[in-house]
């Protein structure tokens, strides 16, 4: 027996079915653990174990730390000319919680002159990395 409004009530099942579908989705979605990864990390350490300010080079940097993520200059009030920098980033995290690592290393001409260094990343993750991950 056919009531008045059978069909559109199956109509609005069958839309609900997708709908439903994806409303679960979403809402499971908050208990799966999404990792977020950007850059690379580096190990501050390798510039005091590797590196002599004045002494290293360009490619000795290049070599130690891999190809910086970007390049730029300073100049700061106590210099008398400016420096080439370099920056490294890493990042890894969550949709709740975001670690970075920042690492900018100073030239003077074509030698290491030093670097400044911030972390929000657990000790462990700055540990040295093998030579295969640069």
């Amino acid at each position: 027996m056919n009531r008045p409004g059978s069909r559109r009530l199956l109509r609005t099942r069958a839309c609900a079915g997708p709908g439903s579908l994806l409303a679960l989705a979403l809402a499971v979605g908050g208990c799966v653990q999404l990792k977020v990864v950007a850059g690379r990390p580096v190990d501050p350490d390798l510039l005091e174990r590797s590196l002599t300010v004045g002494q290293s080079s360009r490619s000795d940097l290049e070599r130690e730390l891999g190809t910086p993520f970007g390049m730029g200059r300073i100049l700061l009030p106590f210099q008398d000319a400016p420096r080439t920098v370099w920056s490294y980033y890493y990042e890894q995290g969550g949709l709740e919680d975001a670690r970075r690592l920042f690492l900018f290393v100073f030239l003077d001409g074509d030698r290491y002159d030093g670097y400044l260094w911030f972390s929000s990343l657990p000790p462990e993750a700055l540990s040295t990395r093998s030579r295969t991950d640069r």
